[in-house]
């Protein structure tokens, strides 16, 4: 026969262990609900990025400097250039400061690449590839090397993206 000591001790254990088990289950239930909180407010700050981007304002102001056409450095500048026509580069410069602050926001885990490379990889890669020369002159004119840095990175991070996920043919 089973002695009151042994079946104490098997409770305790027993007790133990429904308790560690407990545990287990609510810090993961926890990490999740972390995770899913985390996710909502990146999508939400993402969100709130985007829809000033989208406005019928800005789509038109966008498509208009994704189609200007120049051959160099030289050129940009005489077309679009400060001196020469100041609304054309304060337009262009508008992208350029938006995709920066979106790169930091990027760089620092608070915005995913994903939610950027499936809702703006076309307009930030044709954005990027249409001005690097003219951002690449202007760090070496203003001897500012990090100039632009931000939106290269998150160019580099969509472009990156897009080979880990052939299907959504964005590289």
């Amino acid at each position: 026969m089973i002695e009151l000591s042994i079946i104490r001790d098997l409770v305790a254990i027993f007790g133990v262990i429904a308790g560690f088990s407990y545990y287990v289950i609510t810090v993961r239930a926890n990490q999740r609900n972390q995770q899913n909180q985390l996710e909502t407010r990146q999508a939400q700050l993402f969100w709130n990025i985007y829809d000033k981007f989208e406005t019928r304002e800005n789509s038109e102001r966008f498509l208009n400097i994704l189609t200007r056409k120049f051959e160099s450095v030289e050129e940009f500048n005489e077309k679009y250039g400060l001196e020469n026509n100041p609304e054309a580069y304060h337009d262009m410069m508008y992208y350029a400061n938006l995709f920066e602050g979106l790169g930091v926001l990027v760089r620092d885990g608070l915005v995913n690449i994903r939610l950027v490379a499936l809702m703006m990889s076309g307009g930030v890669k044709r954005y990027w590839e249409l001005y690097y020369p003219v951002f690449v002159a202007y760090r070496e004119e203003w001897s500012w090397p990090r100039s632009f840095i931000e939106l290269e990175y998150l160019y580099d991070g969509i472009i990156e993206y897009g080979r880990n996920h052939p299907e959504l043919q964005i590289a």
